[in-house]
C-alpha cells in the first residue's frame, strides 16, 4: 500500500499521506483485520472441543436461520403494509377525485341554478317581445320612488304612458307578426329616446311608459310627450312599405297624494285614455289641473304603401296647451 500510495502521489502530484489515508487506509484495516480473525479463529479451533464447536455452530445456524426468517417476516410485513397503504393511498385519491367531481358537478348544478333564477326573475320583470323592463319592473320601481318622495320633495319623478293608435288596424291588415315586427321597431325608437338614468319599459301589446327622474313640472314632461309623439309620426319601413302610426300620451306628475305604484298608473292610464278618446295626449298634476291637447288634423286611414310612392298622407300633430280640468 506504501509502494501504490507513493506512485500515485507522484502521478497526482499529491502528497503520499493523503492518497495512502483516502485510499488504502480502509483496505489496511480490512486486511489486518480479516487475518486477525483468521488468526484468532484457527488457535480458537486448536484449543476447543470439536464436538462441542459443532454444537455451538449448529446453535448459532439455528440462531441465524430463526434472525433470518424474523427478518423475512418483517420484510413481508413491511411489504404487505407498504402495499396496503398505496392501495389505501389510491383510494384516498380516487375518493378525492370523486369528490371533486362532485363538488364540480354541485358547482355546476348551482351556477345552472343561478343562471335559470336570473332567466326566470329576467322574464319575470321583463317583456319577452321587446326585452324591456314590463308592468311588474315598473311596479317595484315606482314603489321605491314613492319611498323617496316620502322622505324628500326633491326626489320628483313624472310618469309619461302612451299608446300607439289604430294598432289593431295594422295586426288586422298586416298580420301579426307585422304587428310585433312594428312593436319592436317602436321600442327601438323609444328607447333611442329616453334619457340617461330614465326608464322605458312595455307593458304589453301596444302600450309603453316612461319613468323620468328629476322631472316635477308638466311643461318639461310635455316637452318630452311632443319629442315622443314627433319620433314615432315618422314612417316605420319594412322592405317595400312604409307603416305610419300615432301614439296617445298621458302624464301624471308625482305629488304627495300618491302613496302606492297603482295610483300614480292609474292618473297616467286614465290622462292616457282621455287623450285616446279626444285625440289629444293628456297630463295630469297633482297641484293644479293641466291639460296639454296635440291637436290633430282629422284622423286618416293609416297608410301602408310601398316606398317608391310620394304623394302619401298620415297623421301629423301641433302643440298647444289649456288649463281645462278633466
Amino acid at each position: 500500500s506504501v509502494s501504490v500510495a507513493a506512485f500515485v502521489s507522484v502521478m497526482s502530484e499529491s502528497t503520499m499521506w493523503k492518497v495512502w489515508y483516502e485510499n488504502c487506509l480502509n483496505a489496511l484495516v480490512l486486511y489486518v483485520s480479516g487475518a486477525a480473525v483468521a488468526g484468532v479463529s484457527a488457535w480458537a479451533l486448536t484449543q476447543i472441543n470439536f464436538a462441542l464447536f459443532a454444537a455451538v455452530t449448529v446453535l448459532f445456524a439455528l440462531i441465524y436461520m430463526t434472525y433470518s426468517r424474523y427478518v423475512n417476516d418483517v420484510k413481508t410485513t413491511a411489504t404487505l403494509a407498504e402495499e396496503a397503504e398505496r392501495t389505501r393511498a389510491d383510494e384516498a385519491e380516487n375518493h378525492i377525485l370523486e369528490l371533486k367531481h362532485y363538488v364540480s358537478e354541485l358547482e355546476k348544478s348551482g351556477e345552472a341554478l343561478r343562471i335559470g333564477r336570473e332567466k326566470f326573475r329576467y322574464a319575470a320583470y321583463h317583456d319577452a317581445l321587446t326585452g324591456l323592463p314590463n308592468r311588474n319592473y315598473f311596479i317595484g320601481t315606482l314603489e321605491d320612488l314613492l319611498e323617496k318622495r316620502k322622505r324628500g320633495p326633491e326626489h320628483t319623478f313624472a310618469l309619461v304612458f302612451l299608446d300607439l293608435n289604430r294598432f289593431r288596424t295594422i295586426n288586422d291588415s298586416l298580420g301579426h307578426s307585422m304587428g310585433d315586427h312594428l312593436i319592436r321597431r317602436v321600442a327601438k325608437r323609444l328607447s333611442a329616446m329616453t334619457g340617461e338614468g330614465d326608464l322605458i319599459g312595455h307593458f304589453g301589446g301596444d302600450e309603453f311608459a316612461f319613468i323620468l327622474h328629476g322631472v316635477g313640472d308638466a311643461g318639461s314632461a310635455t316637452a318630452f310627450a311632443e319629442q315622443v309623439v314627433k319620433g314615432i309620426a315618422e314612417p316605420f319601413r319594412f322592405k317595400s312599405r312604409h307603416v305610419y302610426t300615432s301614439v296617445s300620451v298621458g302624464i301624471a306628475l308625482c305629488g304627495l297624494k300618491h302613496s302606492k305604484a297603482q295610483e300614480i298608473l292609474r292618473d297616467a292610464d286614465m290622462a292616457m285614455y282621455h287623450a285616446k278618446d279626444n285625440g289629444e295626449p293628456t297630463v295630469s298634476s297633482t297641484k293644479k289641473c293641466i291639460q296639454v291637447r296635440f291637436r290633430s288634423s282629422r284622423w286618416k286611414p293609416i297608410c301602408v304603401m310601398p316606398s317608391c310612392v310620394t304623394n302619401s298622407r298620415f297623421f301629423t300633430s301641433q302643440l298647444s296647451i289649456s288649463t281645462k280640468c278633466f
